[in-house]
């Protein structure tokens, strides 16, 4: 536990710990604002944080976040069909992810996602249910 001693250093942890909180709420699901992934021989790759927004990015259109534990991932590139692809993704781990999560990727249109084509539907939890988490997905 951190213990601190004046009332100074309080405000100021408050102060940084609430600057943080509004920089994570304002940012935009957008591909434009994502940084790039590194994954020089992949055709899409992402690191999708909780939220569905994607801090890293190369090949995806876009992610949507219909419901709790819930990603539905576009691609950029017409061409990486997603009923033809072999996706990968692993769990971002971070402290408050709980031990036994996964992730686990579909290819095939699904209800969670519309049914919309081109599509690849990621789910994350573990085995009490569905739960945000941030992944990473890779189409080699």
């Amino acid at each position: 536990m951190i213990s601190f001693t004046s009332a100074r250093s309080k405000n100021v942890v408050a102060a940084a710990a609430g600057a943080v909180v509004a920089g994570a709420c304002t940012m935009a699901a957008t591909p434009a604002d994502a940084g790039p992934a590194r994954s020089p021989y992949a055709q899409a790759a992402a690191l999708v944080v909780s939220n569905g927004t994607l801090l890293q990015a190369k090949g995806i259109a876009g992610v949507s976040k219909p419901s709790a534990g819930v990603y539905c991932i576009t691609f950029t590139d017409s061409r990486v069909e997603a009923q033809e692809i072999t996706p990968v993704a692993t769990i971002a781990t971070g402290p408050d992810t709980p031990w036994g999560t996964v992730v686990h990727l579909a290819t095939d249109p699904t209800e969670s996602c519309g049914r919309a084509d081109n599509t690849v539907t990621a789910f994350t939890g573990s085995a009490e249910g569905l739960r945000d988490n941030a992944f990473y997905i890779t189409v080699p």
